[in-house]
């Protein structure tokens, strides 16, 4: 699972609905668990996620609620949308995630994501 900042880590989805999350640990500690659900071509999963930083002296007593909404196009990795779900408030878009089953399906999304770069001297104009 990769992401633009809100969560880092893995995911688990089971055929039953369960979803797990753990973080990678590079930057983030946490993990947590919730359920996901397709309706046809459309999949979501909600998380309740204790996580902080891994230098972190304060640890969360209460876990953040994610919700991630998603196109399920069958084969391959997938792209989606991150909501952040404040108790008592709406929903806020934070971010977006990648998701495959292998770290080398994610590398074309990855790279498609990544900005043009120009190779060699350019004119200033």
């Amino acid at each position: 699972l990769g992401n633009d900042g809100a969560m880092s880590g893995h995911i688990f989805l089971d055929e039953r609905g369960r979803a797990a999350y753990v973080a990678d640990g590079a930057q983030i500690v946490g993990r947590g668990v919730g359920h996901w659900v397709q309706s046809g071509a459309v999949a979501a999963m909600e998380l309740e996620v204790f996580q902080y930083g891994a230098a972190a002296v304060n640890v969360p007593e209460k876990a953040h609620r994610f919700r991630g909404v998603w196109e399920a196009n069958g084969n391959g990795p997938l792209r989606g949308d991150w909501y952040f779900c404040p108790e008592g408030e709406a929903p806020r878009l934070v971010g977006s995630f990648d998701a495959g089953a292998t770290t080398l399906e994610l590398l074309p999304l990855v790279i498609a994501s990544q900005p043009s770069v120009a190779w060699g001297p350019q004119a200033r104009l």
